[in-house]
């Protein structure tokens, strides 16, 4: 069935859909300002008085955005549902099993999104659901909770796949084990799911892009004991090398129930018959209701190339949008940022005066701001300044998108001047709403997520390179020194070279605290380098420096379990004032392989920072740590602290660990 803007899909046999012109439902609020798109009533074509098997009712809209559209779901035992949209593919979309024969879907376009909102409103302050009941003088009934049930989770891709060729992932879902098939990389584990809502199952790929028709999001329920239900998403590799799939599970938030994670090999047509890089990573664990309720930014990325997509959805007040935004070039895009936080440092030039720290950090707040119309579309931009004052310990969920100083994104009202990332200069907010004062921490998915980081005496130990060339020798490392020290017992480590701090790490350790400087690999693969006390820029030597993949070599991509906690990576190295190049935006450098290799917490810089402002911002988190602070409680602290300091290094600190984790000193 279909009109100008409007496709109705229906699955399921013997359903009838018949068009309604009576009056609007009895449980449905006035809404005078709306157009209906569409008014249906779903039956059963065989007479029966019930359906077969549920249907699934899918309706698309082009021409409006989803937050100006507003599903309504009259049941015919007088209760009612309303339903927001997602953006799908560049249309809103409306996906709902429907139980019940004669149940009423009316599809309702408002003028603004805010009316949209005033019309949900208006049906959560009404009798409804149960309009009718309360109209007799009946209470209305409880809404039913969640029955969660054992379920596994089964998902499989071959290790090798032909550049430019499809192949197929599959996720299956069931209430009883399933056997694999032989599809050469598989991932599997128990879950628990409500068999009275739809599950969502999104891929995610990197290094591979979806093929044409294929969705990235499908819908579908717990089968019966017995059967299993399955979905399929067709990719096509398109850089030879590493590549990986995300597969995402959720259900009533975004946090998700479950990821699993498979890497293959993209090889050319006459290297198929290698070996493939098959592994499988999987987390699979109740969403943490600690971490489900807080305000939310989800992040999916799909990265191929310099070409991002990213599938975001802001979750705050009861309300949540989805919606997506294109990087065609996230290398230009992030370089541009990084440039214009370059060019605030150098207008700093050293220790600030009053005037010029508050210059400063006007101008970050028109970055800030550009960032923000830049990422986020209109409706999630009213969103997050409708509920800016409800947005205190929010979380950025993401599949691995770790190149985006999200931090320094400015919350503005929408319709105000902003400036995109590097170009000329827009209007300041007056309040400062940096996403870092809102004691932002970052989530990674499949990566461990402990409450409890653990460190043991003769396990912390802080690495600050005694370096003899000029221009690198560092300025405050005693006195850091002392305080991790004092703090945590920790040692001082000198590594004669990367191959004995290889062994450090390997070896196992609580807390690992990482100063000096970092630079970017002159050769390909680029790479993320932490520069020893042995280094010359004049004179190289092997072995004086460390890179992320000398990281991943020595901490192996495999999750721990939350239980069993996770060391603690303090990465407090500057950059030399280089901006990444472009061909090393998306490799996720060293917060990726530590969090991959395992470790419970990984806080670092998201650019240079003058050693005093960084001094303050690490002394204060251990200190609030030590104290008994949670992670996001000792971030806000020492972000505060560091802004104290007069410098911009608060928004500059990236914090990835559990928000309500805290140290446990053995």
């Amino acid at each position: 069935m279909q009109t100008d803007r409007v496709v109705v899909e229906i699955s399921g046999s013997g359903v009838a859909v018949t068009p309604d012109v009576a009056r609007p439902p009895l449980t449905m609020p006035a809404a005078p300002d709306a157009t209906t798109l569409a008014d249906l009533v779903l039956a059963d074509a065989g007479g029966r008085g019930a359906f077969e098997r549920m249907p699934r009712l899918t309706l698309r809209v082009s021409g409006t955005p989803s937050g100006r559209l507003v599903g309504f779901l009259a049941m015919p035992d007088g209760t009612a549902s309303v339903r927001r949209l997602d953006e799908v593919h560049g249309s809103a979309e409306l996906a709902s099993a429907i139980a019940e024969v004669g149940t009423r879907v009316l599809l309702l376009e408002f003028p603004t999104a805010a009316d949209a909102d005033g019309f949900v409103g208006r049906v959560a302050a009404s009798a409804a659901p149960g309009a009718r009941r309360a109209a007799r003088g009946e209470p209305a009934p409880e809404a039913p909770l969640p029955r969660p049930v054992a379920a596994q989770l089964h998902a499989e891709m071959k290790p090798v796949a032909v550049l430019g060729s499809p192949m197929i992932v599959r996720a299956r879902i069931a209430r009883q084990p399933m056997a694999a098939s032989d599809a050469g990389v598989a991932g599997h584990g128990d879950i628990r799911i409500d068999p009275d809502r739809d599950v969502e199952v999104t891929l995610v790929p990197r290094g591979f892009r979806f093929a044409a028709g294929t969705r990235h999001t499908r819908r579908l329920r717990l089968p019966p004991a017995g059967a299993e239900t399955e979905v399929r998403f067709r990719i096509v590799g398109v850089e030879p090398g590493h590549g990986e799939v995300s597969i995402v599970v959720r259900q009533s938030t975004e946090l998700p129930l479950a990821t699993l994670r498979l890497t293959a090999r993209i090889v050319h047509a006459d290297g198929s018959g290698q070996v493939g890089v098959a592994r499988q990573t999987a987390d699979l664990v109740p969403p943490d209701p600690r971490v489900a309720s807080r305000p939310t930014i989800r992040v999916d990325e799909e990265l191929v190339g310099g070409r991002s997509t990213l599938r975001l959805a802001v979750a705050v007040g009861g309300a949540t949008h989805r919606f997506s935004t294109r990087l065609h070039d996230k290398p230009a895009f992030v370089a541009a940022v990084f440039a214009g936080i370059a060019g605030l440092r150098d207008e700093l030039g050293g220790t600030p005066t009053a005037e010029r720290t508050a210059l400063a950090r006007r101008r970050m707040q028109q970055l800030g701001a550009g960032l923000f119309e830049s990422l986020f579309d209109r409706r999630a931009r009213e969103l997050l300044w409708q509920h800016r004052d409800e947005l205190d310990g929010l979380v950025v969920q993401t599949t691995g998108e770790v190149d985006i100083p999200w931090e320094i994104v400015h919350v503005t009202e929408p319709g105000t001047s902003a400036t995109a990332p590097g170009v000329g200069a827009g209007a300041a907010v007056s309040e400062p709403r940096f996403l870092a004062g809102y004691g932002l921490t970052r989530w990674v998915y499949d990566t461990a997520h402990p409450t409890e980081l653990r460190i043991r005496h003769g396990r912390a130990h802080f690495l600050y390179p005694a370096y003899t060339a000029p221009g690198l020798v560092l300025g405050r490392t005693g006195a850091e020194g002392e305080g991790i020290r004092s703090h945590f017992a920790a040692r001082a480590v000198e590594p004669a070279d990367a191959g004995a701090l290889g062994g450090l790490l390997s070896h196992g350790f609580d807390l690992l605290h990482l100063a000096g400087h970092l630079r970017w690999s002159p050769t390909t693969p680029r790479r993320q380098e932490l520069l020893l006390g042995g280094f010359d820029p004049d004179a190289p030597v092997a072995g004086a420096s460390y890179s992320d993949g000398d990281a991943r070599r020595d901490l192996p991509d495999h999750p721990i379990p939350d239980a069993a906690g996770g060391p603690v990576v303090i990465l407090d190295a500057s950059d030399l004032g280089r901006l990444p190049p472009p061909d090393a935006v998306g490799l996720g450098g060293f917060p990726e392989a530590f969090l991959r290799g395992g470790a419970g917490a990984f806080i670092g810089c998201a650019w240079s920072v003058g050693h005093e402002p960084g001094g303050r911002f690490v002394d204060a988190f251990s200190d609030a740590l030590l104290a008994g602070g949670t992670i996001a409680s000792a971030t806000r602290e020492a972000r505060a602290a560091a802004r104290a300091a007069g410098d911009l290094s608060d928004l500059a600190y990236t914090v990835f660990a559990h928000p309500e984790a805290r140290v446990r000193v053995d």
